[in-house]
């Protein structure tokens, strides 16, 4: 089955324009920092939510309006049967970790101390980090937000039109370098995570052929990451007294 234009021109806006836009939009934050940091980061947090937004709703309607598939084609139909009900029990098994990484910088002022090391052997806070409780806010519509919209332009999308014109393992691959692309401000560690993320979100879709498990998963690892991020800027000031007492 050959891709049409309109596929095409997703491809490029997905693959070229949203990697471009992602690094541009971090740069220009960054750069206002020093005259606003809690601003420049609410902007970031509210221009991606739009983007992320406008990209996934343009992959759904014209996929759906113009090119007559389904909302079954992109993965919204609900998993059925003992193997439609699998990917669910990974997606809760894969936040495990998740949870228990978070409940123990909880709980825990070395393990706090440690990550909070590790940060800084890997080149310190990433300044779009919140670092207030109204941030913290914003940044949990941001993971939502990234939950479902990547999911739907990653997997839901782009895996399928690359399926529809190499072989699966191919497509995959190549998703998932899409899928790495937009997170490269975040450096070569992040673009790994992101790999290795996105891998097993990929494979819950093709197990149950839904995008619902992976959404959930999507959505609990970034919330939990927020939280992670937001106990560890929340706790800075009370392990740094206990750390250097008067």
């Amino acid at each position: 089955m050959a891709l049409s234009l309109i596929d095409l021109f997703l491809i490029a806006l997905i693959c070229l324009a949203l990697p471009i836009e992602s690094w541009v939009a971090v740069k220009l934050a960054e750069r206002h920092m020093d005259k606003g940091p809690s601003r420049a980061r609410s902007w970031l947090y509210a221009y991606s939510i739009v983007s992320l937004w406008v990209i996934a709703g343009l992959a759904l309607w014209l996929g759906i309006i113009h090119q007559g598939r389904s909302l079954a084609d992109f993965g919204f139909g609900w998993p059925a049967g003992w193997r439609g009900q699998l990917p669910w029990a990974l997606a809760l098994i894969a936040t495990g970790p998740f949870l228990y990484y978070w409940l123990r910088i909880t709980r825990q002022a070395d393990a706090r101390k440690a990550v909070r090391e590790a940060i800084d052997a890997s080149g310190g806070y990433n300044p779009i980090i919140a670092r207030n409780r109204s941030e913290f806010c914003q940044f949990l519509g941001l993971g939502f937000t990234a939950g479902v919209t990547e999911e739907v332009i990653f997997r839901a999308y782009l895996l399928m039109l690359f399926a529809m014109v190499m072989p699966l393992w191919l497509a995959v691959l190549l998703a998932l370098i899409a899928f790495c692309l937009p997170h490269a401000y975040q450096g070569m560690i992040g673009v790994i995570q992101s790999f290795v993320m996105g891998a097993v979100l990929t494979g819950i879709v093709l197990l149950g052929g839904s995008i619902w498990p992976a959404v959930l998963l999507h959505i609990a690892v970034d919330w939990l990451g927020a939280l992670i991020n937001w106990t560890l800027v929340k706790t800075e000031p009370e392990d740094a007294l206990h750390a250097n007492p008067s």
